[in-house]
């Protein structure tokens, strides 16, 4: 039953189009992330896996987006202009190096997330951010004395409050 494009079609029908203006979470993550973006961006998508088509694509609204993934699969993105297989715990580039970090959906999944956002920290270029949705919401500004949380049970923020 849900595997075809017809039912698609009639759960879209069902759950969304009678919400007019509502936005799945995905989406609103994206946008939350289309407006921090600049076209010289080099951005690290963080836990890219083998990609996916939908609304988290930067690739060609930057300079580069940069895909780390500990799993083999991230060989076959093609939603990133360079992969890297590595652990977000131990990112193999050199301090400062990027404009922008997302993940989406990978946070939850981490052995030691505390190391995994230390080194988006160490990666990060100062004074920019870091977006994680694991349907939580994080940014990262750096520099700062050390992450805090802050927030709801949905969105959080870590980071200090500007």
């Amino acid at each position: 039953m849900f595997g075809d494009a017809r039912s698609a079609q009639h759960l879209k029908v069902k759950l969304y189009d009678l919400r007019p203006g509502w936005l799945d979470p995905g989406y609103r993550f994206a946008a939350l992330i289309r407006q921090h973006l600049c076209p010289g961006m080099v951005v690290l998508d963080l836990g890219a896996g083998s990609g996916k088509a939908g609304p988290i694509n930067y690739r060609h609204e930057v300079s580069a987006v940069v895909g780390v993934d500990p799993d083999s699969v991230i060989k076959n993105n093609s939603f990133v202009d360079w992969r890297v297989q590595a652990s977000a715990e131990f990112l193999p580039f050199r301090s400062a190096s990027f404009d922008l970090v997302f993940s989406d959906w990978v946070v939850e999944h981490l052995a030691t997330p505390r190391q995994a956002m230390s080194e988006v920290y160490r990666v990060l270029k100062p004074g920019v951010d870091s977006f994680f949705a694991p349907r939580t919401f994080f940014i990262i500004r750096t520099p700062s004395p050390g992450p805090r949380l802050i927030g709801s049970t949905f969105w959080w923020r870590i980071g200090p409050v500007v």
